[in-house]
């Protein structure tokens, strides 16, 4: 009876009974119905639950499985990050958060070693408010420049994808998660458009209470 509940684990919680065998066929087949043009296939596991998997484009990345509700699961995975970092895109918005004065980590998060996050810097005036909003924007745009590419490989148009980043009000630091790409129907109670950047931050320095003295 334990060695049954237990085969059910994955990642700490329970998902579903049954052979690593059938868990993964399980998991592939999400991942299908969510990427119906591709193909996929485990080649093994990192960390207990955490899948390693590769596409049939030969994108390999990680996936897991957690509960959902009323006993279902649900797969996540960095798929669209591997597949992005593999075009050089992470190279290219390096350098183009430089040259707006704004920087970049990696941090590891979520069974994920790279994970990217924006270093936006000081938002004490009207210029670097301004920059770090242009800097947001031209990330979002070079993801737009491969986004259909990907969408047309694997037939998922319902993209998700944002960053965590950083920034500081007279010299205390904040945080933000800047989305490029939100899924139909999310709008994360927001009254404009998520990839206004420049209203993102205008809102997040409003909640911080520390206004700055920007004209």
């Amino acid at each position: 009876m334990l060695i049954t509940l237990l085969s059910g684990c994955r990642g700490g919680v329970l998902v579903f009974n049954g052979t690593h065998e059938s868990q993964d066929a399980a998991m592939l087949s999400k991942l299908r119905e969510r990427y119906p043009k591709m193909g996929f296939e485990c080649t093994g596991r990192t960390g207990g639950g955490v899948h390693s998997v590769e596409a049939s484009d030969g994108t390999e990345f990680p996936a897991w499985t957690a509960a959902k509700s009323k006993g279902e699961f649900q797969v996540l995975e960095y798929y669209l990050e591997e597949w992005l970092a593999a075009r050089g895109y992470y190279d290219k918005i390096e350098g183009l958060l430089e040259e707006q004065g704004c920087g970049y980590e990696y941090g590891s998060y979520n069974h994920y070693e790279r994970h990217f996050q924006l270093e936006l810097g000081p938002l004490d005036s009207e210029e670097q408010l301004e920059k770090a909003a242009k800097a947001v924007s031209q990330v979002k745009a070079e993801f737009d420049s491969l986004r259909q590419e990907f969408e047309e490989s694997t037939g998922c148009r319902d993209l998700l994808l944002y960053f965590h980043g950083s920034y500081t009000l007279g010299g205390e630091e904040h945080h933000g998660t800047f989305h490029l790409s939100m899924r139909e129907g999310d709008s994360w109670g927001r009254n404009y458009p998520f990839y206004d950047y420049r209203s993102y931050l205008e809102e997040c320095i409003e909640k911080t209470g520390d206004i700055p003295n920007i004209d």
